[in-house]
Formats: structure tokens, sequence, C-alpha cells
């Protein structure tokens, strides 16, 4: 049974890095992986429409955070990699 990951603590879940987090495509798939108990780093440009996804994941019962982040910035994944593993001990997945 999964259990709920502690910041610096590695989890049994799997752990989802998920860019364009707060709408369309990735949010859909962050909702079904917070549904199937995965631990989620969820990245877009805006903050506002990525609180709300993380409030819909953390609702279906998933460690949600979030990181506003440009994806065609290298030093802003480099840091949302460095972030995710910080708080969740690894990333399994990143989903572009």
């Amino acid at each position: 049974m999964p259990f709920r990951a502690e910041k610096g603590r590695m989890t049994e879940r799997g752990v989802a890095v998920i860019t364009g987090g707060s709408s369309g495509l990735g949010l859909s798939m962050a909702r079904r992986l917070a549904r199937d108990g995965y631990a989620l780093a969820l990245l877009a440009r805006q903050t506002g429409p990525l609180e709300t996804a993380a409030a819909e994941t953390q609702a279906h019962g998933a460690e949600t955070f979030v990181l506003p982040c440009e994806v065609t910035c290298h030093d802003q994944m480099i840091h949302a990699a460095q972030e995710t593993r910080t708080r969740f001990g690894r990333v399994d997945f990143l989903i572009v």
C-alpha cells in the first residue's frame, strides 16, 4: 500500500513530473495518475491555474506540488527536476 511521502523521503508510489499540468492533456493525465496514487509535480507557466490543478489532484488523494516553469528554459527544467527529487526522492517519469 502506498504511503504519503514526507519532504526528502522516498515514496513507494510512482513520481511523475507533468509539463502543461494545469490544463488540457497534461491536466487529464494528472487527474488519472492522481487517482492511481502517483505523487505529482505539475509544471506550467502560470501559478494560478497550477494551484487550481493541484487542488483537484489533491482531492483525488495525490501528493502534489507545483512549479511555475517555462519548459523551453533549460535552467528552469533542471531546477524542477531537482525540486522533485528533493520532495519525493526520485523522478520516475516526465510527461512533456
